[in-house]
């Protein structure tokens, strides 16, 4: 009988004063299977152990704390799980909002034209990535001032933040700086 049926079957009982006589040998019998489907098994000795005991009685092993079916597991793996997704999400967002920044300010700032096809921003890694950046020539001009294939710029999280923390008295460590395909055009009339 599973528990939470024997439960209220036993608070019905209880209420009304009453008990069925004709099972009762079956009943115990059950009752002593469902406490044995109720214990753990001590991973030292293999002992059965209930479920709120905190050591075993023979080993004196104690028992672990945290079941891997337990309420407090799976909303920890839930949480854990949806912090993962929104992070995801939000950095999708911060790249895309990131691009669109840099196009508008930097825009704005040299006077011409800045695009980027995309922007992978990471703080975790410590890691910037454009690819294909173009800006163009001042108006007099044309073509662009500046294009490249690709930029990375990757610094060892740890240094950053150790710079951050010491006022930049320590060196950072640069793990990757790429330039691909620079062009840098300069008319002289």
């Amino acid at each position: 009988m599973p528990r939470k049926t024997r439960n209220a079957k036993l608070l019905r009982d209880e209420e009304d004063g009453s008990k069925e006589d004709d099972n009762s040998g079956s009943d115990s019998d059950e009752e002593e299977e469902e406490q044995e489907e109720d214990r753990f098994h001590c991973p030292k000795c293999g002992e059965k152990l209930p479920k709120n005991s905190a050591q075993c009685a023979s080993c004196q092993a104690p028992q672990q704390s945290c079941c891997p079916c337990s309420r407090v597991c799976w909303s920890s793996c839930i949480f854990g799980i949806a912090f993962v997704v929104v992070a995801y999400v939000l950095t999708i967002f911060f790249n895309s909002w990131l691009k669109t920044s840099l196009e508008q300010i930097g825009g704005a700032v040299l006077g011409t034209d800045v695009t980027l096809q995309a922007v992978n921003f990471s703080p975790i890694e410590g890691r910037i990535h454009f690819t294909e950046l173009a800006i163009d020539s001042p108006t007099p001009f044309k073509g662009n001032f500046l294009s490249l294939e690709e930029f990375v710029l990757d610094v060892d999280p740890l240094s950053l933040s150790l710079g951050c923390l010491l006022g930049f008295s320590a060196p950072l460590v640069m793990e990757e700086v790429k330039l691909k395909d620079c062009n840098v055009d300069i008319v002289v009339d």
